[in-house]
């Protein structure tokens, strides 16, 4: 009986292992929906002190690291990829009255070109959104079929709380916590100088090709230079 329940025991334990490669083989295979290779995510640090979204701050930083011959591109994005990080909220269609559970993240006007992203309806939010009533949004395609069906979703619109949003552009596919992460609904959200509240936590580097690790000495003394009471990881 006990080399029976053993057996058993065994058989269970090796197929859950063989059922987890395959899930993990499968969500290996769905695009992520961005580019990584050659992008640096930098964490910024400043302790005890809390960060509000200073623009200008943020404009230095940007202009800063831009000015190395090393960097193609930088952006800020509110959690960095490939962790767990993550804000979910709820939203709401303004026709249907659906609701939807979604992630979300608040991104500068860089971020897709960094991200090397490519919109499959609509386009990117920019400067030309600046002052509308509904905040600009980027949104992947399972959130639009949740909220709008199979049709266009760029230029509808949608509620979070309070807040009025609007879709301009529509990526397939946005997986920021990486290959193994399963599918998820998707907002990514305008970072706007001078209304947000919150600063934007991590900045994205985007690097000229065959760049080496010790350029990440060089990168540090930079930031260094804007804020040297602050760490930069």
């Amino acid at each position: 009986l006990m080399l029976s329940l053993e057996i058993l025991l065994a058989f269970v334990v090796v197929f859950a292992i063989a059922a987890a490669a395959i899930v993990a083989l499968r969500l290996y295979q769905v695009p992520i929906g961005f580019v990584h290779e050659d992008v640096w995510a930098v964490e910024i640090n400043s302790g005890e002190e809390e960060i509000k979204f200073d623009a200008d701050l943020y404009a230095r930083f940007k202009h800063g690291v831009e000015e190395m011959p090393e960097v193609e591109r930088a952006a800020f994005i509110s959690s960095t990829p490939f962790t767990m990080s993550s804000w979910t909220s709820e939203v709401q269609a303004t026709a249907t009255a659906a609701r939807v559970e979604t992630d979300m993240l608040i991104a500068s006007d860089d971020f897709f070109e960094v991200a090397g992203m490519q919109p499959a309806e609509g386009r990117w939010f920019s400067d030309i959104d600046n002052g509308a009533a509904a905040m600009p949004v980027v949104i992947n395609r399972s959130l639009a079929r949740a909220l709008f069906g199979d049709g266009p979703a760029a230029g509808k619109q949608f509620q979070r709380g309070d807040s009025l949003m609007k879709v301009v552009g529509v990526v397939d596919q946005y997986r920021g916590r990486g290959e193994l992460s399963l599918p998820a609904n998707y907002v990514i959200v305008r970072s706007t100088p001078g209304k947000d509240q919150f600063a934007r936590q991590t900045m994205l580097v985007r690097l000229k090709p065959g760049t080496s690790r010790a350029f990440e000495t060089r990168l540090q003394r930079k930031l260094m230079q804007v804020r040297n009471d602050w760490t930069f990881k």
